[in-house]
């Protein structure tokens, strides 16, 4: 029995059981499932993902590029200072929101951020590992890079899910995605295409930049909570073949 009360294994029992193979969901049925549960749990979501991209995007309005320094360019400095010590110290409450969230667990503001405190400097530590190898992997070959994007991708929900340390997390996390090739490229796809229209919005000039910068911040609704889902699917169904 894991953590949050779900059975990770199979049963086992003095008779061979058969087991039946399941077939992943297609990564953009994902898309729906993540705006309900984005819906269900509005405050919190909107806290962690669009709120500080919001807050960015005035943060970079007040600084102007530096051309005038006046009291609202320290303010925008300054504000953004603040969203970056948010925005790391939500790296922890996001996982544990996504994880919860998959449970149908009531998840408050309070209790989110009360958990996130516990696995925090797990999850900072496993970030900056990641990291480290994804990008060593790609400086190689690219290739061993994209395969440690697909085997620890889902190690931070192992962490919450089950309470384990980062060796172990990662572990799991490349049973968990032992099969699943192509279901995680393609949610790292979708959620890169996400991020390359964000991106690309803030680099057009003027206001029509500005103006596409805060429409856009409303994205994470479609993607957030896919990587959550991916993980909760082969949770649910580890040990069983894929099809």
């Amino acid at each position: 029995m894991s953590k949050r009360g779900f059975q990770a294994k199979p049963d086992t029992t003095n008779a061979p059981v058969e087991l039946i193979p399941y077939t992943p969901t297609p990564s953009w049925k994902l898309i729906r499932p993540s705006v309900l549960l984005f819906r269900k749990y509005l405050m919190p979501s909107l806290l962690v993902s669009i709120f500080p991209a919001i807050a960015t995007v005035f943060a970079s309005l007040l600084i102007n590029d530096f051309k005038n320094i006046d009291i609202w360019t320290v303010v925008g400095v300054l504000l953004h200072g603040i969203i970056g010590l948010v925005t790391l110290f939500n790296a922890a409450a996001i996982v544990v929101l996504q994880t919860d969230s998959t449970t149908n667990r009531t998840m408050s503001v309070r209790n989110m951020y009360r958990e996130a405190i516990l696995f925090w400097p797990r999850i900072i530590g496993f970030g900056m590992l990641f990291s480290l190898l994804v990008v060593g992997g790609l400086l190689l070959l690219i290739v061993p890079g994209l395969i440690i994007v697909r085997r620890y991708i889902l190690a931070p929900y192992c962490i919450v899910e089950e309470d384990l340390g980062i060796r172990a997390s990662m572990q799991r996390s490349a049973e968990l995605t032992a099969n699943l090739s192509r279901p995680i490229a393609s949610m790292v796809a979708i959620i890169l295409g996400f991020s390359i229209v964000s991106g690309g919005a803030s680099l057009l000039p003027g206001d029509l930049g500005f103006y596409s910068s805060l429409i856009v911040t409303v994205l994470p609704v479609f993607y957030f909570y896919l990587p959550a889902l991916r993980f909760r699917e082969a949770y649910q169904n580890l040990g069983r073949p894929v099809k």
